[in-house]
């Protein structure tokens, strides 16, 4: 399996007030190693950010996964960035953010790609 480490940034999300953006929808035969993940508010006031993870991955013997917040209605000050770190995704697997503001974040994965 060859491992590719990448980035993919998205600016100024959510594009609707507390609606999901998707950020990155894992590939049919990959696995991701996230490295981190930055939420950077841009605007001038105070916003809150959420971010889940949609999976309905099933490894053998378990239950399928669910959806799940990773962080859910965190408060970050204006020009301030909330960090995440250590995520695993499998094939399949959508992180998904937003906000309490429209267009509050810029958003930035860091990630080893594994196919």
């Amino acid at each position: 399996m060859p491992n590719e480490f990448k980035i993919i940034s998205n600016d100024a999300i959510p594009a609707v007030v507390n609606v999901y953006d998707v950020l990155y929808t894992v590939q049919s035969g990959s696995t991701l190693v996230v490295q981190k993940i930055t939420l950077c508010n841009v605007l001038s006031s105070q916003t809150t950010a959420s971010l889940r993870v949609l999976s309905s991955t099933a490894h053998t013997g378990q239950n399928a996964n669910q959806t799940v917040n990773i962080i859910k209605d965190v408060p970050i000050p204006s020009g301030s960035t909330f960090v995440i770190e250590k995520m695993n995704l499998n094939d399949g697997d959508v992180v998904q953010v937003t906000s309490s503001d429209a267009s509050a974040l810029d958003v930035t994965m860091h990630y080893m790609e594994q196919t």
